[in-house]
């Protein structure tokens, strides 16, 4: 071993160099802040393993208005590895504005700061900007969608479901009274299409289905009209024939005052229906003469009789 010493200057402190040899037997050294003693192989061992399995935070700084920057810090990757700035800032980027598209099952536009949505109402939900869920379970569904009554449901820009249990279905759509379903406004109706055949007795009807009953309406009412009108004809026939029977026995002459039996037959038309009628005259006594007679059509036979005193 050869130990070389070197001189000191103002700015140098003396130094012993060993060259290639190890000191060895070096006690141990006397560490705080004043100590100039030197460490042997143990004392520094100690220290790193210390420093490796116990250190948990580090600070680049003196004090709260010193602080240090760390540059080039690396995108993080596993659960424990630092973030960088740009990292942090598209986090930011996320919270402020969920509609952005990232997640695939949701997606809204809109200010949220100025535009958000207010379920205001016992169990509500609203959803879309300015949508506004105030009554107990009501849904607002899409933008400006106001469900005020209790268990409205409005779906659709601008929809109004506002009276109890009421639904306000595509944009626009008023639904102002109770258990009703509206489709459209006042004034800007829908139609309900690919409406399937109803079953039930509550079911919608469609328009085939409505079609098919007025036919059948139709069907039933044109046999029972022309039933009646059968009936009437008929009814019309037999007056006409009773009418023209009835002209026909009243065509008949009475017996002259110096016979004692006369037969007479009389003929009439009503309408068009004809009749014949024959008639018998008796005179019992001077005074008293009854007539008898019959008057035929084809609708039937009228008889009649009278009878007369005279004095």
């Amino acid at each position: 071993m050869v130990l070389q010493t070197q001189g000191t200057s103002m700015f140098n402190a003396p130094t012993i160099s060993f060259r290639d040899n190890t000191l060895s037997n070096v006690g141990i050294g006397l560490i705080n802040a004043s100590s100039t003693d030197a460490v042997n192989g143990g004392q520094l061992f100690s220290l790193s393993a210390s420093v490796s399995t116990t250190i948990s935070s580090i600070s680049f700084g003196f004090d709260s208005m010193s602080v240090a920057v760390i540059h080039g810090v690396s995108t993080g990757l596993a659960p424990t590895d630092l973030i960088n700035k740009a990292q942090l800032d598209a986090l930011a980027g996320k919270v402020a504005n969920v509609s952005v598209g990232d997640d695939p099952m949701f997606a809204a536009d809109g200010d949220r700061t100025s535009e958000a949505a207010v379920a205001s109402g016992t169990h509500a939900t609203a959803s879309g900007t300015n949508a506004q869920a105030t009554g107990a379970n009501s849904v607002a569904h899409g933008a400006s969608a106001v469900a005020s009554g209790v268990g409205a449901v409005a779906i659709g820009a601008g929809s109004h479901a506002t009276a109890d249990d009421s639904v306000a279905l595509g944009a626009s759509s008023v639904a102002d009274r109770s258990n009703t379903v509206s489709v459209g406004s006042a004034g800007h109706e829908r139609q309900i299409t690919n409406v399937a055949i109803g079953a039930q007795d509550t079911d919608l009807v469609n328009v085939n289905q409505l079609n098919d009953a007025v036919a059948q309406s139709n069907s039933y009412t044109d046999s029972m009209v022309s039933g009646m009108q059968g009936a009437v004809a008929e009814v019309g026939r037999s007056a006409y024939s009773g009418i023209a029977a009835a002209t026909a026995l009243a065509m008949i002459p009475n017996i002259d005052q110096d016979k004692l039996m006369s037969v007479g037959v009389g003929g009439a038309t009503y309408q068009g229906y004809a009749a014949a009628a024959v008639a018998l005259n008796l005179r019992v006594t001077q005074n008293l003469v009854p007539k008898a007679g019959a008057g035929s059509s084809r609708s039937g036979t009228v008889y009649g009789a009278n009878a007369s005193y005279r004095w």
